[in-house]
């Protein structure tokens, strides 16, 4: 008897388990479920990745691996063993025929690249690789609550956003400043923030430190991308427009150490990259990208296919087109519910199309005309519709209660989902793309990488860009402190009128 209560508890406990894995509200019962998710599905992630990184193992010298980023994070650790500034490097063809190191936008300058004076390249990208993809991890953290989402809303989120072939085709050949694209979530949680009504100071402040950090770590295409969708959202949140330029001109200002610089090499790469084809042929073809698998074999010149890779197989691009487009246009007329971003992701998604960026590219302001193959850009409306999705997801599944075969029905769609996803990741790790690719036999471990020389000019735009930054810095410290100040005492004052 004793034991068939047992049972019968156990069963009823497993069930509320399962319910509590797809109902944020059931999720509160059980204090532990969530960090144990998130544990698991990060340290699934990480394996996965190293895997596609072909678990560390020497293969990362052929495309912008070995032509442009491994040497540049060679000539910053000899600069830093060195004890010398890094302001010129001797091998050019990673800056594109320049020796000005800075003078290129999205070289890394982050704080984190002091620890290659500790260890080697490689394992400084590892653990740089790491550290951003923890950032992502603990903003969907933020994400999560912010939005009122499900474990299992949260694991479609953390796989789509981790292993679509966007960013997995972009790593593979050696785009390491993608970085960036882990710093989205928490830039749209911000954004998302400031659509639920928050303003001042410190928005602006914790926005513009997160655009600069984008920066330092060589995000300058990200960078521009999302000061276009701070634009695109004037037009729906006109009455705090002040906030959203403020943002814009601060993230600039607060910049201007890595923006000044690149104007002095302007013209010449302007020259250099006038001829390079736009973004994806039609909207037809967007979702073409994203359900056929085509490995790096199939490339064509003079554009590879990485560059337009979308890759979510059947299942994930049912979820982001039902639920993060369809799901969102009806619900338009609802106010609050993502309804003032529609022009920002659809702005991009058009910008991202044929030659349509060139309407920008009119425009004379350097970063907008800097950027050269647009169906790049896909990136930050492909982030944002995930986020979409799974809030609109969510709704879906707490309409109404479900039965325990529903959510099996559901997790069998993610696995279906994740396989594809891994079977794309295998296509594209970097053993298999190695095969195909010309192998450098440059040692950049044993070449004297830094060639420091007078530059006057050079010097004083830097000092320039470095004065504005840190002035910058400086006032929006003040600002943010200041509107913290008389918050606190208005809180204050408002507590002792309550009391009275």
């Amino acid at each position: 008897m004793k034991f068939n209560k047992f049972i019968s508890n156990t069963a009823i406990k497993a069930e509320k388990l399962v319910h509590a894995f797809f109902d944020p509200e059931i999720e509160k019962d059980f204090r532990f479920l969530g960090f144990f998710v998130f544990c698991v599905i990060f340290l699934a992630g990480a394996i996965w990745w190293i895997s596609i990184f072909n678990y560390g193992k020497p293969g990362m010298n052929f495309r912008d691996w070995s032509d442009i980023n491994i040497p540049r994070l060679y000539f910053l650790q000899q600069a830093i063993r060195l004890h010398v500034f890094p302001w010129h490097m001797s091998y050019t063809p990673a800056l594109h025929g320049t020796d000005r190191f800075f003078s290129l936008p999205d070289v890394i300058t982050s704080p984190q690249v002091l620890l290659l004076a500790l260890m080697n390249v490689r394992h400084f990208f590892f653990i740089d690789f790491m550290f951003y993809y923890t950032i992502a991890t603990c903003s969907m953290i933020w994400i999560k609550r912010l939005l009122n989402l499900s474990l299992a809303a949260v694991c479609f989120f953390f796989f789509l956003f981790n292993f679509n072939g966007y960013l997995v085709a972009h790593y593979s050949i050696g785009h390491i400043t993608w970085a960036s694209h882990f710093l989205f979530p928490l830039f749209f949680a911000l954004m998302i923030r400031f659509s639920q009504g928050m303003k001042g100071w410190r928005w602006v402040a914790a926005t513009a430190f997160l655009m600069f950090f984008i920066i330092l770590a060589g995000g300058s295409h990200q960078f521009t991308w999302l000061l276009i969708f701070i634009l695109l959202m004037i037009p729906a949140y006109w009455r705090r427009a002040g906030w959203l330029l403020a943002a814009m001109l601060f993230a600039g200002l607060l910049s201007a150490v890595r923006l000044l610089p690149p104007g002095l090499e302007l013209e010449r790469f302007s020259l250099e990259w006038s001829g390079i084809p736009a973004g994806y042929p039609s909207v037809m073809s967007l979702i073409q990208y994203m359900v056929y698998l085509v490995g790096p074999t199939g490339v064509s010149e003079p554009l590879r296919y990485w560059e337009f890779n979308l890759f979510v197989g059947i299942i994930g691009a049912i979820f982001i087109i039902f639920f993060g487009l369809v799901k969102w246009i009806n619900n338009l007329d609802s106010p609050g519910e993502f309804s003032g971003f529609i022009l920002p992701v659809m702005g991009l998604v058009f910008f991202s199309l044929s030659d349509t960026y060139s309407l920008v590219k009119a425009i004379p302001f350097p970063l907008f005309q800097g950027e050269r193959v647009i169906s790049r850009m896909i990136d930050v409306p492909f982030v944002f519709l995930l986020i979409v999705a799974v809030f609109y997801f969510q709704k879906w599944l707490s309409g109404r209660k479900h039965a325990l075969p529903f959510y099996v029905g559901i997790a069998g769609l993610f696995l279906w989902m994740v396989h594809d996803l891994r079977i794309n990741s295998n296509l594209w790790s970097l053993d298999k793309l190695a095969l195909i690719s010309d192998l450098t036999q440059l040692d950049f471990s044993q070449m004297n990488l830094v060639s420091n020389h007078p530059d006057p000019v050079y010097f004083t735009v830097f000092y320039l860009g470095l004065a504005i930054t840190l002035i910058t810095m400086a006032t929006l410290l003040y600002l943010s402190l200041r509107e913290y100040k008389r918050k606190r005492v208005l809180q204050k004052s408002s507590e002792i009128t309550g009391k009275v």
